[in-house]
């Protein structure tokens, strides 16, 4: 009897000894791992110019980084599908620039929320016939033709050998909602989980530049 007590006694020992660690320790290496994780995280992998537009809205952001500059927007679509929500679709129609802005944010509620999260957000023309404000990235201007736009490309990816540089026509939901069921191909550059699409449509010119922070075509 002595020795079936001492064993159970040993084992509560045991238990407590790792309830105690797990109650003290673990949480200190959470924070720990998180800050790490935190601080390797960078999504300054494409070398824009510092006047550019992705420069000045480089991420991590919310929807409120762009609505604090242009107001409220114009539009926002609230996505009620159930099998497989986009978030909240937020647009800006700047005529005067003629470009629009559309920035997803990762709201799934029918509650508008300009402090969502933003992982993608893409600009297009207003009127693909006149010329925008908007003035691309590096040698790459909305309304380019196909050959323009895949050899401004190759140059920028022979000069840094870290980006990655492919074509394909695949689309998604999102893709949908940035240029309807017109995309001819486009050419997406990527690197470390961070990824620039040049939406080509069925003129041949580009229409559609999106930023984003995951692979959208994976979605859904």
């Amino acid at each position: 009897m002595n020795k079936r007590v001492k064993i159970l006694s040993s084992i509560f020992v045991a238990l407590f000894a790792i309830a105690l660690i797990v109650y003290f320790i673990y949480p200190l290496t959470v924070d720990v791992v998180h800050k790490v994780t935190e601080k390797e995280i960078t999504y300054d992998v494409f070398p824009f110019p510092p006047d550019s537009f992705f420069k000045k809205y480089l991420f991590p952001l919310k929807v409120s980084s762009f609505s604090n500059t242009f107001g409220k927007p114009n539009d926002t679509y609230v996505d009620d599908n159930e099998g497989c929500p986009i978030g909240q679709l937020h647009t800006w129609s700047l005529q005067d620039k003629n470009m629009v802005i559309l920035v997803l944010g990762d709201n799934y509620e029918s509650k508008i929320n300009y402090e969502a999260d933003c992982r993608l957000y893409a600009i297009r023309k207003y009127n693909v016939e006149m010329p925008s404000a908007f003035d691309g990235i590096w040698g790459v201007k909305l309304g380019d033709s196909d050959a323009v736009i895949k050899s401004k490309l190759d140059e920028l990816i022979k000069n840094d050998a870290s980006l990655h540089l492919t074509q394909d026509s695949n689309g998604s939901p999102v893709h949908g909602h940035l240029i309807g069921q017109g995309m001819k191909h486009q050419y997406v550059l990527s690197k470390d989980n961070v990824y620039l699409f040049f939406l080509v449509g069925e003129s041949g010119n580009l229409e559609v530049i999106m930023f984003t922070t995951f692979d959208v075509r994976a979605a859904c």
